[in-house]
């Protein structure tokens, strides 16, 4: 099967398939040749025979995609110990019919963590392709120094209260830094990276929505908040070998100071691998 899509002059009159079109664009969908094509010139008649550049493959060999949206039980792994909690809400608002509500109540030991993964912790390293990460998330409070958490969410191995030893993630440590911004890490063999987004996290009723992006080769990664570009890439200790593979989405939230409640809302979560090399 295949779509097209023709550019035409702006002359009504125009007949599709004479110089005044633009041009079109194809997509097919047969499994001999898959893809979205661009014919530029439409110098010539019909529109059979399209040929182009592959601007994207649109089936499973080029690209993966893994994600939740907690619209019912977990199909992700939900890790938990005594001070955690995890739980689905419905209908939270019109837009987001399903979101995850983690909360931590201690900071002892490791009774203070929540950790929402899948079941696949050394799934994916860079450097083959373009790999995005999305995660739409509500910190209800802020830290201050009663009461402080931590948020690492992206692609990476740790669990409890630790610091991934691999991944490419976004942070928040307010007891580390100082202030409630944003930090953009990579992680390699438990050498870390860490560098300004000039971000602020927000809380109540403020959905902030993550995008992780990690170039194809493996050497840089940015951020985008809420459309907002952060003001550093991250192109150092970035795992790029099978030795360093980490979970292809993980969203960890702990307590480092204080005993009260503290929560965090997740709407949903999506990884998106676009192989350079089709498989």
């Amino acid at each position: 099967m295949s779509v097209t899509i023709m550019f035409r002059a702006a002359d009504p009159s125009v007949s599709p398939g004479v110089a005044a079109d633009l041009g079109s664009v194809v997509i097919r969908t047969d499994a001999a040749n898959p893809g979205v094509f661009v014919k530029t010139s439409a110098a010539t008649t019909g529109w059979t025979g399209v040929s182009g550049s592959v601007l994207a493959d649109i089936t499973s060999a080029r690209s993966l995609v893994v994600s939740d949206d907690f619209t019912d039980t977990l199909t992700s792994t939900q890790t938990l110990a005594s001070g955690g909690t995890i739980a689905v809400s419905t209908l939270v608002e019109a837009n987001r019919v399903g979101v995850l509500i983690a909360g931590v109540t201690d900071n002892v030991g490791t009774a203070d963590a929540t950790s929402i993964s899948r079941n696949n912790a050394s799934a994916i390293f860079f450097g083959g392709g373009v790999v995005t990460f999305e995660v739409a998330l509500r910190l209800v409070t802020l830290s201050d120094s009663v009461d402080d958490v931590v948020l690492i969410v992206g692609m990476h191995d740790a669990t409890g209260n630790a610091e991934p030893t691999d991944g490419f993630y976004l942070e928040y440590d307010f007891n580390t830094h100082g202030d409630h911004n944003f930090r953009l890490c990579a992680a390699r063999g438990g050498v870390r990276t860490k560098v300004a987004t000039g971000i602020a996290a927000t809380a109540s009723a403020t959905w902030q929505k993550v995008i992780l992006t990690m170039n194809a080769a493996g050497t840089s990664g940015t951020v985008t908040v809420n459309g907002v570009e952060g003001s550093d890439a991250v192109t150092a200790n970035i795992p790029v070998a099978a030795a360093n593979a980490c979970n292809v989405a993980r969203l960890n939230f702990f307590k480092m100071i204080g005993v009260t409640l503290r929560e965090v809302l997740y709407d949903y979560y999506r990884t998106t691998i676009d192989f350079t090399t089709v498989r």
